[in-house]
């Protein structure tokens, strides 16, 4: 049985000190595109039903549609930074060299669909504290601060 050697590499197709192809270069753009993007999503995704929950301790507590109206507004705003966060990204690796444009348009399409599961969540979210809160909050005595 002959042992597999393994393939010589061509000094052309030897990755560059510092790029992208030798891991040196790989996280400095993701992680800035993580913090702008990724972040703000995930808070949109987590943050409202926690700060509602807050909101609702206070003393006096804050009233069951002003916390539910604050904790949907706070997710949209993060939803909002996000997706201009992702436009400004995508300006701002246009132009750039064939390996970080390899790595932005993952990022592209990545944080496009956290854009879109958010986004879907999101008008859940709302529709539901529309319809419990606006509409049934009233018939079972949610709307007031106590």
């Amino acid at each position: 049985m002959v042992q597999d050697t393994p393939l010589e590499a061509t000094p052309a197709a030897a990755p560059r000190p510092g790029s992208y192809a030798d891991g040196q270069g790989a996280w400095w753009i993701p992680t800035w595109y993580v913090l702008l993007c990724a972040m703000p999503l995930a808070g949109a995704f987590f943050l409202p039903v926690p700060l509602m929950m807050v909101m609702r301790s206070t003393r006096p507590p804050v009233s069951f549609v002003t916390a539910g109206w604050t904790g949907i507004a706070v997710g949209w705003a993060l939803w909002l930074f996000a997706v201009l966060a992702w436009l400004v990204a995508g300006w701002l690796f246009s132009g750039q060299g064939p390996e970080i444009s390899e790595m932005a348009a993952w990022w592209r399409r990545t944080t496009q669909m956290w854009i879109l599961l958010v986004l879907a969540w999101g008008t859940v979210a709302t529709i539901g504290v529309w319809i419990f809160y606006a509409l049934l909050g009233q018939t079972v005595g949610l709307t007031g601060a106590a």
